[in-house]
């Protein structure tokens, strides 16, 4: 530590002696300033760009630069492009001003640019993949899982729970930030969130040493809308939408921006009622008889989903900042859902089971995040520091019941009801400091971090006996999970003229304690894991980029996996915690080549241990199949993403992705483990047409290949969306109608493939939706929210 201390002492002495010339300037047309100009500065002597930024809201720029001969590039939305002469800067003075620099508009120009604005809602940023979701006109109406869906690599399993690159989820942040919720949870709260108050989603394959390892097949970050112009901003937003029911949402979303302070900050309501059609079938043999079930059942779900959110921007003076955000949201879900078992053998019907489930499951979200940062030098040294509380609370109560009869009436069993009371509540303690040394061509980052996450889930079922509900303590629970992780990281950046080189190391200490109070059952664990990663940037020439970047990742089993208890969808079938879970471990290597920014492939391999996924199991004793996450001894998967850009004519652009999967691991069988693969295909495609100045229209479509996950082979479905958009009263207002699934040719279909268990499933959602929304802007402009990473937050 002593030697780090004085490795910062001299560099900041060193940027004290060699402090860079700043080169500012202004960008300006007849009218005034242009803001979000982008000024590209060019070394003359190689003709090789060595800095990029953008004009500020008064049209403002500025650059740190050695002395040496450099030029401009400037371009600029609406306008002609702009190429400066030459200029020299020297020793002195330490800060050099240019004449204001005016760009005269190009009618063409603009019509490029709107019909590009409107027509790339993916692209790659710093090895991420970027949906930009307000340049989607079908995005408005939508919910954020749907957006998800919409992205490639992502996908929905059965219960239309998040997959990506053929494994669960592990990894969804929310402005940097993880939402710490069952997948279930998490899809429901998804649903609820509207894509209004959503700016883009990055997918990211392989994060640097700097951000949390977790995540083996990558992480999912939503990014929300903020406003960071001085003045006001302010966005009202309502929708209507019809499916098979009328779904309603509004919002408002705002800031107050000064030279002091910024104060930010929305509100939102949604109401979604869908109604969701599921059926399958399973084989089973009871008392040496084969039989069928065939299962139907009518999902009716309703979520009254309100969000809210503030926070303020204190600036201390021009290099310090202090900061602090509220976030917070309720979900008040119910569920009812009802529909027939039928039993067969050989084919003829035998008997039937009348099902209900009931469920209200409200809920609560509130997060605090206080934050620092000071700018050290003037080549963009800085210290952060992050300190976080994030609390839920869910309050589950419902009930299953079932009457089985045969086909004159007679009972077969007596009714049958089983209650169930769920209270749980997580809380999420964090701190978080970050140190980053910049320099001409060299970046150097660390940091601490300590996160103390505990989670207790009081599970009670009450069965119906003698027309009494009587406590059943073998099927209850309180489950009681406690986790602590240390890490600490250390990550440089080199730059040469066209390479750039980022490694890194991080090291991650966990323990956990995960106690199931009523089986009896602890497991503690504590263990120590490196986790390097290098990636490697070269630019070939203006046109071609090469990248290459290898990291070992982890994925940390999902909390309610552990948790032993059962979750019951019928008399059937249930869900069961496995306790004995241990932690997943990947390399993933990606290489990616980009052309022009508009052509991009990517090919990216995984090799995971204990890779977690799903598991089915008939028991034959009882004839109920039991769902669980386990360990599979390795899986290897190869993934190839192609994504192009172009234009068909000047009005028509179309955007194009195909990812190609090859995913193989061994899973066990009645005579023992065989492997099992399968190569799955990701088709998307979205046409953007810009009609006139103010009126644009979009076609999308997207297939989606069977997939491998787990003991499920997922059948394909493809889908098509359209819509239109229509700006006015210059700008301030913007209508837009858009159709989803307009085929409604979506169905998450799959069955089994091993012979553990026979089963088949078939989901119809509510997807095919029309929807009409309406936005109207006052003051300056809402961009892209200000995210608090806090990586002990990244796992759920």
């Amino acid at each position: 530590m002593s030697l780090f201390l004085v490795f910062i002492q001299r560099n900041l002495a060193f940027s004290q002696e060699k402090t860079p010339i700043i080169i500012a300037g202004l960008v300006k047309d007849d009218t005034g300033a242009i803001a979000f100009a982008q000024i590209t500065i060019v070394n003359a002597i190689d003709t090789l760009a060595q800095k990029q930024v953008s004009s500020n809201t008064d049209g403002v720029f500025s650059f740190t630069m050695a002395p040496g001969d450099y030029f401009l590039k400037i371009a600029a939305f609406g306008r002609h492009n702009y190429q400066s002469a030459v200029f020299k800067v020297q020793d002195t003075p330490l800060k050099m001003v240019l004449p204001a620099i005016t760009l005269s508009p190009s009618s063409q120009q603009l019509n490029e640019v709107v019909v590009k604005g409107q027509s790339n809602p993916f692209e790659v940023r710093n090895g991420k993949l970027v949906f930009n979701v307000s340049k989607s006109i079908t995005a408005p109406g939508s919910s954020a899982l749907e957006l998800l869906r919409k992205t490639p690599g992502v996908a929905l399993d059965q219960n239309e729970q998040l997959l990506m690159k053929g494994s669960a989820v592990s990894t969804v942040l929310i402005d940097g930030k993880a939402t710490y919720l069952s997948p279930a949870q998490l899809s429901a709260m998804l649903k609820g969130m509207s894509a209004t108050n959503i700016d883009r989603i990055e997918v990211s394959d392989v994060p640097t040493a700097e951000f949390d390892a977790a995540g083996s097949s990558g992480v999912i970050n939503i990014i929300t809308k903020k406003s960071i112009k001085t003045g006001y901003a302010l966005d009202f937003t309502t929708k209507i939408a019809k499916g098979v029911y009328f779904l309603n949402g509004h919002n408002v979303s705002g800031n107050i921006k000064t030279n002091k302070f910024n104060i930010f900050g929305n509100l939102g309501y949604d109401y979604r009622p869908v109604l969701s059609e599921r059926s399958g079938t399973q084989l089973r043999v009871l008392n040496n008889e084969s039989l069928l079930y065939q299962r139907t059942i009518n999902d009716n779900m309703t979520s009254n989903y309100y969000s809210y959110k503030v926070g303020a921007d204190y600036y201390l003076n021009k290099n310090a900042e202090l900061g602090f955000v509220y976030n917070g949201y309720i979900d008040d879900w119910r569920r009812n859902a009802s529909g027939p078992t039928v039993i067969l053998k050989d084919n003829n019907p035998q008997s039937i089971v009348k099902n209900q489930n009931s469920l209200k499951e409200p809920y609560y979200n509130n997060g605090f995040n206080i934050n620092y940062s000071l700018k050290l030098d003037t080549f963009g040294s800085t210290l952060k520091g992050n300190a976080d509380y994030v609390s839920y609370l869910n309050n589950s109560d419902g009930f299953i019941a079932n009457s089985w009869t045969d086909f004159n009436g007679n009972e077969v069993q007596p009714y049958q009801q089983l209650n169930f009371h769920q209270p749980s509540n997580i809380s999420i303690k964090s701190l978080k400091g970050d140190y980053n040394l910049m320099r001409k061509k060299l970046n150097v980052k660390t940091g601490l971090k300590f996160a103390d996450v505990t989670i207790d889930n009081n599970f009670r079922y009450d069965s119906l006996i003698n027309n009494n509900l009587e406590f059943a303590p073998s099927l209850s629970d309180n489950f009681v999970y406690n986790e602590k992780i240390t890490a600490a990281y250390l990550s440089t950046e080199k730059k040469w003229a066209k390479t750039t080189l980022n490694a890194g190391l991080r090291l991650e200490f966990t323990q956990t304690d995960a106690n199931s109070i009523n089986t009896g059952i602890r497991n503690k664990r504590n263990y120590l894991n490196l986790f390097p990663s290098i990636t490697l940037e070269n630019k070939l020439d203006e046109d071609n980029r090469i990248g290459f970047s290898i990291s070992r990742r982890i994925n940390r089993p999902v909390y309610s996996s552990l948790n032993p208890v059962r979750y019951f969808s019928d008399k059937y079938a249930y869900y069961e915690g496995n306790p004995n879970l241990r932690p997943e471990l990947a390399w993933v290597t990606a290489l990616t080549y980009t052309f022009k920014e508009n052509y991009i492939a990517t090919l990216t391999y995984n090799r995971s241990s204990n890779f977690i996924s799903q598991s089915a199991v008939l028991n034959d004793e009882t004839g109920i199949l039991v769902t669980s996450n386990i360990n599979f001894k390795n899986r290897s998967r190869l993934n190839l993403l192609l994504i192009n850009s172009f234009d068909v004519f000047a009005f028509w652009k179309t955007n194009n992705s195909i990812d190609v999967g090859y995913n193989k691991y061994p899973l066990q069988q009645k005579e023992g483990f065989k492997n099992v693969s399968k190569v799955a295909v990701d088709l998307r495609t979205t046409n953007n047409f810009t009609l006139t100045n103010d009126l644009f229209a979009e076609l999308s479509a997207n297939y989606t290949s069977p997939t491998l996950n787990g003991v499920y082979v997922h059948k394909h479905y493809f889908s098509v969306d359209a819509g239109v958009k229509r700006n006015l009263l210059n700008n301030r207002l913007t209508i837009n109608l858009n159709a989803t699934d307009i085929f409604r040719t979506i169905r998450y279909q799959g069955y089994t493939i091993t012979n553990l268990a026979n089963n088949q499933y078939s989901t119809k959602p509510d997807t095919r939706r029309l929807n009409l929304s309406l936005v109207y802007h006052l003051g300056g402009k809402l961009n892209k929210s200000k995210s608090q990473h806090t990586e002990e937050q990244e796992r759920l």
